[in-house]
């Protein structure tokens, strides 16, 4: 297994942010890229799947949670969520970084070679660059939320500290 590379110095305003999204070396970033996630004995085809999961996981709606596991398309899996929406846990809504964040660190666990990869960039800013998505990307015009990248520089930080105290 790779080992990381120290990382870079400066602080994130003075490098070159990396940029992501599916045209990028760093497609595994995405939660829907086809990494499978192994979460409480079931294995869901990718990290976006679980993050929808757990909005009904959260509910005891196994049920729906087994057919979203079970969706084989990632872009066929928001709209079912959306239908389901009702069964819901409560309030979801104020936790989905806390959903993300789990699904992501799983992932990146589960997966020694994409945490290497993001250990890699260091200290740099990540930057979702996608156009559509102001919310967990950057939006037009570079004006978006980017709530994608801050959770990957949350997670950086906690596999750093994690590995710092093995």
């Amino acid at each position: 297994m790779p080992t990381p590379v120290l990382p870079q110095t400066g602080s994130p305003s003075t490098l070159e942010p990396v940029r992501f999204n599916m045209m990028t070396g760093h497609d595994g970033f995405l939660p829907h890229s086809p990494h499978r996630v192994l979460y409480q004995g079931e294995l869901y085809p990718s990290a976006f799947h679980l993050f929808e999961a757990l909005k009904f996981l959260r509910n005891e709606r196994h049920d729906i949670a087994a057919r979203i596991r079970e969706m084989e398309n990632p872009a066929d899996v928001h709209p079912l969520s959306e239908r389901m929406k009702e069964y819901a846990k409560e309030g979801f809504e104020r936790e989905l970084m806390e959903y993300m964040d789990e699904a992501l660190y799983l992932k990146f666990t589960q997966h020694p070679d994409l945490r290497d990869q993001l250990l890699n960039t260091g200290v740099a800013d990540l930057i979702y660059a996608e156009a559509t998505d102001p919310v967990w990307g950057e939006g037009t015009l570079g004006q978006g939320m980017n709530h994608l990248g801050i959770a990957l520089r949350r997670l950086r930080e906690r596999l750093r500290a994690e590995l710092a105290g093995q």
